[in-house]
């Protein structure tokens, strides 16, 4: 599966306060375009849905594509102390350390375009965004289940 993003910030004044009372900005960390110049070699599709040829493919891509975060390979030598979870959490610091991730100065939302291509060859188009958002009870309707593409 093909996945290409864009993405855009949508910057908000008002630091901190729920936009429909619902959603609220957030300081994300982005790629530094300075360290990463091409976006395209450290993104990768959801986890849950990437192959172990897929997983191997995007760790072969680039040396900080984000499937060492989302999707971690499991080794033979794992245990409590290093695992697919620890190494992320190693890969996450020493990425935002080394200036691979910088924070985000403008509280922002983050809206994205994904373009992808169904295993049946269908293309689709998915339109998001990423925010905090304020915690409401499943029984209100208002936080939807993710659906399938």
């Amino acid at each position: 599966m093909l996945i290409k993003y864009k993405a855009f910030l949508f910057d908000i004044s008002k630091k901190g306060t729920f936009i429909n009372g619902r959603y609220k900005t957030l300081q994300g960390f982005l790629y530094n375009q300075e360290k990463v110049k091409n976006l395209e070699l450290v993104v990768a599709p959801p986890y849950d849905v990437i192959t172990p040829e897929q997983q191997n493919h995007y760790y072969k891509k680039h040396s900080f594509n984000v499937i060492r975060l989302i999707l971690g390979k499991e080794e033979p030598s794992d245990n409590e102390r290093n695992n697919k979870y620890t190494r992320a959490a190693n890969y996450l610091s020493n990425w935002k350390d080394n200036k691979i991730l910088i924070k985000n100065h403008k509280p922002s939302i983050y809206f994205y375009i994904q373009d992808f291509t169904l295993p049946d060859g269908e293309p689709r188009k998915r339109k998001g965004f990423i925010s905090l958002v304020k915690i409401e009870e499943f029984s209100s309707g208002v936080i939807l289940p993710m659906k399938e593409p």
